[in-house]
């Protein structure tokens, strides 16, 4: 998993399949079932259907470096495991890039009223997000190494409905 390309000032893993590997096999349990809880919660599906991971990678942040404001095409939703943060001095940043179509000051800004929300992160968290959720990081305060393992998924199951005619099977649900 030797980082090898940048990404804006960071550096990935070649490999968009990390999480296949085998000494990584406890940590996609842990991601595939922190996904399906989140699926279920959030979207609470009529039909079987649920979220495989399609690509992984890990990325490697040192200090100073940043990484570029970006969305994740074909996912549906994304997600990064910090491997390695310090959650007083590294943070992701989400963006609200929409069009507003009404401008209604907020009272109190939330993530849901701003159009920049920082969530700060460490050793051992998982964020989960919808993967058309435009996010980056600024350039790094720590003086250590972050280290990040993301990933994308896409739905598998019945999506639709076939007495609609809107039903399509994709893939296969584990």
């Amino acid at each position: 998993m030797r980082p090898e390309h940048g990404g804006g000032g960071n550096r990935s893993t070649v490999s968009t399949y990390v999480l296949e590997e085998p000494p990584l096999a406890d940590i996609k349990a842990f991601i595939t079932a922190a996904l399906h809880a989140y699926f279920d919660e959030t979207v609470k599906p009529a039909n079987d259907v649920n979220l495989k991971i399609t690509q992984s990678w890990v990325n490697i942040t040192l200090p100073q470096q940043y990484h570029q404001k970006h969305t994740h095409p074909n996912s549906l939703v994304s997600g990064v495991f910090y491997v390695s943060a310090q959650r007083d001095q590294d943070r992701l940043f989400f963006v609200k890039d929409a069009y507003e179509r009404l401008l209604i000051p907020a009272r109190e800004f939330n993530m849901f009223s701003s159009n920049l929300w920082t969530i700060p992160v460490g050793t051992g968290d998982l964020l989960l997000f919808p993967s058309n959720l435009p996010h980056m990081v600024e350039p790094t305060i720590s003086m250590q190494n972050r280290i990040s393992l993301s990933f994308n998924t896409f739905p598998v199951g019945l999506l639709g409905d076939h007495k609609m005619l809107a039903g399509v099977t994709v893939g296969t649900v584990k």
